[in-house]
């Protein structure tokens, strides 16, 4: 596992202690973002151990409640957001929406409801299509 991490954050981890806190650990030679990466366990109290064992891919069983309480155990150390991936297709998506969505929205964990407008508009804060000067308005359909 040691070589895979190293290889994935472009740091040789053989000579580093992966049982002591993240917080006695000297990044400050690594990548900006891998740095980031760490900073934002550094006060978990975490080892660097832990940090990898949570980054790891995992598959988690279980009935909605029991994914919801490893997601939520997740977010008590740091982790802000998770990656799906699926067995079937659509039935994974279809069953973790219909399933463990609405027990992540009861614990305040998804939101319920999307503000109103297009992602565009909140991104930009424009309008929901592309201005007329824009290069990309040459391609939309034209009324006949």
């Amino acid at each position: 596992m040691l070589t895979s991490r190293s290889d994935q954050l472009k740091f040789d981890l053989a000579g580093v202690d992966i049982h002591k806190p993240i917080s006695e650990l000297d990044f400050s030679n690594q990548a900006p973002d891998m740095r980031a990466k760490f900073e934002a366990f550094r006060d978990k109290g975490l080892t660097l151990a832990e940090t990898m064992k949570l980054s790891a891919t995992r598959r988690i069983i279980g009935t909605p409640e029991q994914v919801a309480d490893e997601f939520a155990a997740w977010q008590a150390v740091g982790v802000d957001g998770w990656n799906l991936s699926y067995v079937t297709t659509p039935g994974t998506y279809v069953e973790f929406i219909d399933a463990v969505v609405p027990e992540l929205q009861r614990r305040g964990m998804v939101q319920t409801e999307y503000s109103p407008g297009t992602f565009r508009e909140k991104l930009f804060g424009q309008g929901p299509r592309l201005n007329d000067r824009h290069i990309g308005s040459r391609y939309r359909p034209h009324p006949e």
